[in-house]
């Protein structure tokens, strides 16, 4: 081969040869294998010897005599009876096959090869071949030189049953070929990257974008998905998406930007992806298929490449869940998948308790809830729970009725509760009830849920699932004031008593001068 290939591991796929050492004066029996690094845990590595190589040092001697210097020299070859033949030898403009002088083994033929395309197209060509090619040729994993499961970054592939020659190593990942040096052993980098995504999510379009984020039922959340990694490999395939129920994508929103790096302003390949973003799956949200592009727009891509996907979905809520997530991931080489990304969205609850003094639980009071703004705020109401929902939703109120019963779908913030009717017997609050739901974070400061605390009266909470609400009784108010018409009644009775006293006295008296 021309000394273009001896350099070609400089380009993305290298060349890589199992390394027999002849000397001139004498052949040993040695050992043969590639190291490659950089390998992808779980993946795949066949080796398959594409040509022989016999090495030759030789002592030359400057014309006039003075310094000795040692070069080194290579010659390739293929036979006849090798799967890679008829494959090889229709490669006509990269390869030049011419059959030796000297023939061997009875019936099969064996060819001198000669590089004749650049080391660019070589590549290429190489990096091109695919599972179906092989198997096409009659090439198999039964013909391969070696074969191992990266159990690590760096593994070992024993080729000494098939010497030194220049190798074709394939993996779950791409195409890697690389040339070997003039020693038993070859190191080759893995060059194809393992793809990653990572998924972040906001309240804000554009901005703001983290691992987890708080809202309320009703709002539109935002997503954005970083593919990266990608380049080298022709296997990128589906990026899959799923939200937990209670999260509704809007397939509309859905855009793609691919850009080439970070100088890069990005070009909107959505439209190229007509066709290849199905929303209909049942297991999944969505998926895109990048398979399409990556012989087309995306084989451009390098190591500093990378895809965005953004997507929004609005927030509906689940029964009484205040954790919503949204898992991302991407397949590539037909049975591997990335690390998958997940976002969390978190809204709030709190259970309305109205109790009398003895921490009873009491129905029969009616309360308004307000935001910040002091916009009242209207719910949907199934058993005992009141869901956050606007105002035009079927069935809304704005009429909490308490009772024990859950308050729904709420963001942090800072809300005022009225007690707009008390309990038949009770005394209504004086005063509204200061609701604060706040956001908690874990130790990487990132949201993990939230609490609630309250003020009313003199009531106050902190750290808080459930607010009890108290009325007191009523009492009979004391009559105060003068007698009033009392008097009168009591001095006509005492005169009436008194007239008839009288008459009958008279009526005795007369009756007793009769006689």
């Amino acid at each position: 081969m021309k000394g273009k290939l001896r350099n070609s591991f400089l380009l993305v796929l290298t060349l890589v040869m199992a390394l027999a050492l002849a000397m001139v004066v004498s052949a040993t029996s040695a050992t043969y294998s590639i190291t490659i690094s950089n390998a992808a845990v779980g993946e795949t590595y066949t080796a398959y010897k594409v040509f022989d190589a016999t090495y030759v040092t030789v002592t030359e001697t400057e014309v006039g005599g003075g310094t000795e210097a040692e070069t080194t020299y290579v010659s390739y070859t293929i036979d006849s009876d090798s799967e890679w033949y008829s494959l090889m030898s229709a490669q006509t403009s990269l390869f030049t096959l011419e059959a030796a002088a000297y023939q061997g083994v009875s019936g099969v033929t064996t060819y001198v090869v000669t590089q004749t395309g650049s080391d660019a197209d070589v590549l290429s060509w190489f990096n091109s071949l695919t599972a179906t090619d092989l198997s096409n040729a009659g090439i198999t994993t039964s013909a391969a030189s070696g074969s191992i499961s990266a159990s690590g970054d760096t593994l070992t592939l024993d080729v000494t049953s098939s010497g030194a020659g220049y190798y074709y190593i394939t993996t779950t990942l791409g195409s890697l070929v690389t040339l070997d040096t003039i020693t038993t052993t070859a190191t080759v980098e893995d060059k194809n990257g393992v793809p990653t995504i990572d998924k972040e999510v906001s309240n804000t379009e554009g901005s703001g974008y983290d691992s987890t984020n708080t809202a309320s039922i009703g709002d539109t959340v935002y997503f954005r998905s970083t593919i990266r990694n990608f380049a080298g490999t022709s296997n990128l395939e589906l990026l899959v998406d799923k939200m937990d129920e209670g999260l509704t994508l809007d397939a509309s929103s859905i855009t793609i930007i691919y850009y080439v790096d970070d100088t890069d302003t990005g070009t909107d390949i959505t439209s190229s992806l007509n066709g290849y973003i199905d929303t209909n799956n049942t297991s999944y949200t969505f998926t895109v298929d990048f398979e399409s592009l990556m012989s087309t727009t995306l084989s451009s891509a390098t190591a500093d490449s990378y895809i965005v996907i953004t997507y929004s979905a609005t927030v509906d809520g689940s029964g009484t869940t205040v954790e919503y997530n949204n898992e991302t991931y991407v397949t590539y080489g037909g049975s591997s998948s990335s690390t998958k990304s997940t976002t969390t969205t978190y809204v709030s609850k709190f259970t309305l308790n109205k109790v009398n003094s003895s921490q009873t639980t009491i129905s029969g009071a009616v309360f308004y809830l307000y935001d910040s703004d002091n916009n009242l705020l209207y719910f949907t109401k199934s058993g005992d729970v009141y869901t956050l929902a606007s105002s035009t939703a079927s069935g809304a109120t704005a009429e909490i009725e308490a009772g024990n019963v859950t308050i729904f779908g709420l963001d942090v913030g800072t809300y005022t509760l009225t007690e707009t009717t008390a309990p038949d017997g009770y005394n209504k609050l004086t005063s509204s009830v200061t609701i604060v739901i706040s956001a908690t974070y874990d130790s990487n400061g990132k949201i993990n849920g939230t609490t609630m605390s309250y003020e009313y009266e003199t009531e106050s909470e902190t750290d808080q699932t459930e607010i009890d609400v108290v009325n007191n009784t009523g009492s009979e108010m004391p009559s105060t004031g003068g007698i009033g018409t009392t008097i009168f009644y009591v001095v006509g009775a005492v005169l009436v008593l008194l007239a008839i006293v009288l008459l009958i006295t008279r009526w005795m008296v007369g009756r007793r001068e009769q006689q």
